[in-house]
């Protein structure tokens, strides 16, 4: 690799950077903009003590003016943005539903666009919806429409997102994006060939986020024709420089995945020679720099990457990634070495190499070892947010159901929070079945509350796992 891909000067990153979701597109935050761009800060910090300790948040603003102070747009993105990386999603709904309403400032689509979004990470629909068909008729609705589209797939919404596809074609790439993640997680991979092909003929352009997703699912989802050129055609036009530069380190690094994905060595390293002369780069970029790299086998550049910002999420990813390369190999001795080194850094445990693990020993035709990998990882992982891969789980069950192991199946099951398919519960259910013992009332409670139990083979081994005793 170039010299150019690392460092040549010592310069300062920060580590309080990260990363945000705004709709279907990642912009970067960085909590010292905010700080920056106020001056001494003490209105904000006034209006977000007011805001912070008052149950309805308005009055905490009315309060705040009464002191002498005057909202503005800067003020109000500033502190909603505050509001938002703290998850406070109810009060955010309460301040930009007044906003619409009484119009203290000048109201545009983009307040009606975070309203929705915000309303759906709630899982508040229902002010959702109540604002986007109130919108009014002088803006544009593509915006909002986005955000309600993204807000029913993120949750599998299916039928009430497809609705609302079919009222209209957006210009926008982003429902489309969101429309393809829920496919994907049910596994609807004939809908997302249709609905790429009526964005291309309609020539709208999928953004780089999708193009991602599109690589990185390709085998699951079958051939779309002419893939691969239209992804290097739509990179090819980024231009980075002329990019917000918020919005850079985020678009760069999925740029670089998807070089990665496509086998793109030089176009990675093109990417980071970019990205090289930015002053302050936030740690998620170093994140899909590092899984580039060892996506392309190269073990060594990750490893030096990784040391230019050594915190321990990114060495945390650094070991994951190499994990997930090594067991590509068959090389699970080299995996464990990973689980090693992850004690020796003193991590926090999580189930990403475990993941790798697992699925390693299976591939291996060693579902034993790969049992046992799960286990331990069911005992030492304690974060509430790790939880074992689809592949993990669906990879053992057939040995947990073999071996009679209910316990080791429902604990999985337990900690799995991804999508499930009518393969994951045939698999699961079959456990039961083979056993000749029935599920645990909170795992019965779950089939019973899923549609997709009425598939026939999910129906008949579900009657019979249910007239089991647990």
């Amino acid at each position: 690799m170039s010299s150019g891909f690392y460092l040549q000067q010592q310069r300062h990153y920060t580590d309080d950077v990260e990363f945000q979701d705004a709709g279907d597109d990642l912009v970067v935050y960085d909590p010292r903009a905010s700080r920056r761009s106020q001056g001494s800060g003490d209105a904000l910090e006034d209006l977000w003590t007011k805001v912070d300790y008052s149950q309805d948040p308005v009055l905490g603003i009315k309060q705040w003016e009464r002191s002498g102070n005057k909202l503005t747009r800067s003020m109000l993105a500033m502190l909603l943005q505050r509001m938002r990386c703290r998850r406070m999603h109810t009060k955010s709904v309460q301040i930009l539903s007044w906003l619409v309403e009484k119009k203290p400032i000048e109201v545009t689509e983009g307040d009606y666009e975070q309203l929705v979004t915000l309303a759906c990470r709630d899982s508040d629909y229902e002010t959702a919806e109540k604002y986007f068909y109130s919108l009014p008729s002088h803006l544009s609705k593509w915006p909002a429409f986005s955000a309600l589209v993204a807000g029913y797939a993120s949750r599998n919404l299916m039928a009430k997102a497809e609705n609302l596809m079919r009222t209209g074609t957006s210009p926008l790439p982003q429902p489309y994006s969101a429309m393809i993640l829920m496919y994907i997680r049910r596994a609807e991979y004939q809908k997302i060939v249709k609905i790429y092909k009526s964005m291309k003929a309609d020539g709208i352009e999928p953004n780089v986020i999708t193009y991602a997703v599109l690589l990185k699912f390709k085998d699951r989802i079958g051939p779309i024709k002419g893939l691969e050129q239209d992804v290097e055609d739509a990179l090819g036009k980024i231009k980075l420089s002329e990019m917000c530069a918020a919005k850079r380190p985020a678009i760069a690094g999925n740029m670089m995945h998807c070089y990665a994905m496509l086998g793109k060595l030089d176009k990675v390293e093109e990417v980071w020679q970019q990205m090289d002369q930015e002053r302050r780069l936030p740690e998620g970029f170093f994140v899909m720099a590092i899984e580039s790299l060892a996506l392309l086998g190269q073990v060594t550049k990750a490893e030096k990457v990784a040391q230019m910002k050594p915190t321990a999420n990114v060495q945390a990813r650094l070991l994951q990634a190499l994990a997930r390369h090594f067991a590509k190999q068959g090389n699970m001795k080299r995996v464990e070495e990973m689980l090693g080194r992850a004690d020796r850094y003193e991590l926090t445990p999580s189930f990403g190499i475990y993941n790798y693990l697992v699925t390693g020993y299976l591939a291996r035709k060693d579902p034993q070892t790969a049992a046992s990998r799960m286990r331990l990882a069911l005992k030492v992982v304690t974060e509430e947010r790790a939880v074992p891969s689809y592949a993990a789980v669906t990879g053992l069950l057939p040995y947990l159901a073999a071996e009679k192991d209910v316990t080791t199946a429902e604990q999985m099951v337990r900690r799995y929070r991804g999508w499930t398919d009518d393969n994951f519960h045939k698999l699961l259910l079959n456990v039961y079945v083979e056993a000749g013992k029935g599920p645990s009332p909170d795992i019965k409670s779950r089939f019973r509350r899923l549609p997709c139990v009425g598939h026939v083979e999910a129906r008949r081994l579900a009657i019979k796992a249910f007239a089991l005793e647990p």
